[in-house]
């Protein structure tokens, strides 16, 4: 999985891909910040050797939206809509989808509740 991960993101990298997502469904802080085109998502999946770079097609169609946590560590947050019109953590892992810290969870849980409340 790691070498065609990571085979993805060099091919999806040397196409430039482009494109703007739509605005993120939950607004971001400065410790956690929404991936809002392509070609930062290909980025984030290079840096964080993950597959979130094919993610593209699934943000573009509201079925997930990809965030950047930098702190308390950093890793990538994948967030999906509930049947109640919320979103919820869909994946939350650390570099090579290591899993994350409990305080990691908790932080990014609250964050979510917290703007929840006011979407």
């Amino acid at each position: 999985h790691a070498e065609t991960t990571e085979r993805f993101n060099r091919f999806k990298l040397s196409k430039g891909r482009k494109g703007l997502f739509a605005a993120p469904p939950v607004p971001g802080t400065h410790t956690i910040t929404a991936i809002t085109d392509a070609a930062d998502l290909s980025r984030e999946g290079k840096e964080q050797r993950n597959c979130v770079g094919s993610y593209a097609k699934r943000v573009k169609a509201r079925e997930v939206y990809i965030y950047r946590v930098l702190l308390p560590e950093r890793a990538t947050l994948s967030i999906g809509p509930t049947g109640g019109g919320g979103w919820e953590i869909r994946e939350l892992k650390r570099k090579c989808n290591q899993p994350v810290s409990p305080d990691t969870e908790c932080t990014v849980q609250r964050w979510l509740d917290e703007q929840s409340l006011g979407v």
